[in-house]
């Protein structure tokens, strides 16, 4: 297919939707092979959120296989966008129509054998998927929660929801994006905070156990879209007062200071890291490079 437009447009020609060029849609990379060379600093570290390791309950409601617990806090998979590209995830929704937000399975070889994987959101801006532990993490702010959903698949052979359990891992924000490092932590931004939540908690299936790492300051205006990279640095626009506040700016995965990477009057939307280059998205649908 030619671009985004042409393949929306396959999608909605299924059904009984009507698709225009407004309806928000969002695009997350499962199993790219890339390298990313923007960096705060050069020093390896093991999980930035290791304090919620030894703090987080040993229980299991949700009677999830213990071989998926770490043996320590430094225990690390692959990098979520290391490998062949095999997924696209995205998610889509008609605005001013409920129960009409969806997330598609695109397999990259073939992407005329799209399909509808999750069915009846509302409103989902934010997919992010964890290669390591088969988490699939769902935003929709217009019900201000973050799902989560167990994933079987096998390659580019299969991409399906495992189970009938859905888990809500976080409830009464406004999420507009997430994204996940090695350790399988998840980090998702709200209109006003970007937070974290340990893996632990979620493996556990525990609600309400996220962690704010930004909040307020010069920096931080709207934020939406935000990408992880190599398990130590968070990349995200913002939405509002971007040519004082930066439309694209990074911040340290453990807390720190954060930077303006892009300084720019216009309404940030998403981003998504590449071996050269930061993509970055406008509310217009246009794409930038930094």
């Amino acid at each position: 297919m030619a671009d985004m437009d042409d393949f929306l447009d396959y999608l909605y020609s299924e059904g009984d939707e009507e698709y225009s060029s407004d309806d928000k849609h969002r695009i997350y990379r499962v199993g790219a092979s890339e390298t990313y060379p923007f960096v705060l600093d050069s020093d390896d570290y093991n999980n930035p959120v290791y304090n919620s390791f030894i703090d987080v309950s040993p229980q299991n409601p949700l009677g999830r296989d213990s071989d998926e617990v770490p043996d320590s806090p430094g225990d690390k998979g692959r990098e979520p966008n290391q490998g062949e590209l095999a997924w696209l995830l995205v998610s889509t929704f008609v605005e001013g129509q409920e129960d009409t937000g969806k997330v598609w399975a695109v397999p990259a070889d073939n992407p005329d054998q799209a399909y509808a994987l999750i069915v009846g959101l509302q409103r989902p801006t934010g997919v992010c998927f964890d290669p390591n532990h088969d988490f699939l993490y769902v935003c929709d702010p217009a019900q201000g929660v973050i799902y989560q959903y167990v994933v079987d698949w096998q390659g580019s052979d299969r991409f399906i929801i495992a189970t009938d359990v859905v888990t809500r891992i976080v409830s009464g924000a406004n999420p507009q994006d997430c994204s996940v490092d090695a350790y399988g932590n998840m980090y998702y931004s709200d209109s006003e905070s970007i937070n974290v939540v340990a893996y632990l908690d979620l493996w556990g299936g525990y609600e309400g156990q996220n962690r704010t790492l930004y909040e307020g300051g010069d920096l931080l205006s709207g934020p939406r879209g935000l990408d992880v990279y190599r398990s130590r640095t968070v990349y995200y626009v913002n939405s509002r007062d971007a040519d004082d506040a930066g439309l694209l700016n990074l911040a340290p995965a453990r807390a720190g200071q954060s930077r303006i990477g892009v300084r720019e009057a216009r309404e940030g939307w998403g981003v998504a890291v590449s071996p050269d280059f930061a993509y970055f998205t406008n509310n217009d649908g246009t794409v930038r490079t930094k």
